[in-house]
């Protein structure tokens, strides 16, 4: 069984999907939402970051590892938020050996790379595919679906 867990960053939240292939049939195994106090000076913050993503790889014992890659921080929000928790995921990979495939949001908008129509928005997909998953079923969760499946073709 191959296991690919997909992870979206953003304030205050980490989402995450755990995507597995049995017999295959790709389907959404588990999927979460860590969220943290936002408000947490620095080494608090990626300290409580390290501690979450490692108790979601003990959990999900994924094969690859994908996320969501923001490139362009306009606001420090951003820098904090989204990129430096990608940073702890980073060398949480490294120390696991597991491979890590990162998208930005741009990789993600043809349906070409995830097998489908090229002209189609693969986001609006996930629902048909996966199925929704209530509660905190949104774009951000989806998008955590989204990596993992790209990342899942491209294994």
């Amino acid at each position: 069984m191959t296991g690919v867990l997909g992870f979206s960053f953003q304030k205050a939240k980490i989402r995450y999907s755990l995507l597995v292939e049995e017999d295959g049939n790709l389907t959404l195994a588990s999927k979460g939402k860590i969220d943290y106090d936002a408000d947490l000076e620095l080494p608090n913050l990626a300290d409580r970051w390290s501690l979450s993503l490692n108790e979601i790889l003990d959990e999900t014992k994924p094969n690859l590892l994908a996320a969501l890659q923001v490139y362009d921080s306009d606001t420090l929000d951003t820098a904090k938020f989204q990129i430096m928790p990608l940073t702890s995921l980073a060398n949480i990979a490294f120390n696991r050996n597991l491979k890590l495939q990162l998208y930005t949001g741009q990789s993600l908008r043809s349906g070409k790379p995830f097998g489908l129509d090229p002209k189609t928005r693969p986001i609006n997909e996930v629902d048909n595919i996966f199925g929704s998953h209530p509660p905190y079923w949104d774009d951000f969760q989806r998008k955590s679906v989204l990596v993992a499946w790209r990342a899942y073709r491209e294994a």
